[in-house]
Parts: C-alpha cells; sequence; structure tokens
C-alpha cells in the first residue's frame, strides 16, 4: 500500500486552509445537521422505539443460518 514510502504530509494544499469558502460550506454544513438533529424526536424519548441489533449477535445469526 506504500503507507510508509512518503511519511511526511504534503503541504501543497496548505494555502487553502481556512479560506473563506471553505468556513462557509461549513456552516452550511452545521446549519443543515442542526436540523435534522433536532427533528429526529424518538431519540430519548420513551415509547415503542425499536431495539436495535449488535455485531455480535447479528454475526451469530448469519453463522446459523450458513451452518444449517
Amino acid at each position: 500500500m506504500s503507507l510508509f514510502e512518503n511519511p511526511l504530509a504534503d503541504y501543497s494544499m496548505t494555502k487553502y486552509l481556512g479560506c473563506q469558502e471553505h468556513r462557509d460550506l461549513a456552516r452550511e454544513a452545521v446549519r443543515k445537521s442542526l436540523v435534522l438533529l433536532k427533528n429526529v424526536e424518538w431519540q430519548g424519548s420513551s415509547g415503542n422505539v425499536t431495539t436495535g441489533t449488535t455485531i455480535l449477535s447479528a454475526v451469530k445469526k448469519r453463522l446459523i443460518q450458513i451452518l444449517k
């Protein structure tokens, strides 16, 4: 994978770090994600909330299906 052939970072793009265009884009992303978070009402509330599946239980279930 050549991970260690060039161990130092490429600093050629550092002049773009923190530019106004990127800051504006980041602010827009935050605004949109906050709206999404506010609209998800099931988190933390009581009621008929579906239970999740752990990775372990899903793997076990699949292995049982394969071994049958």
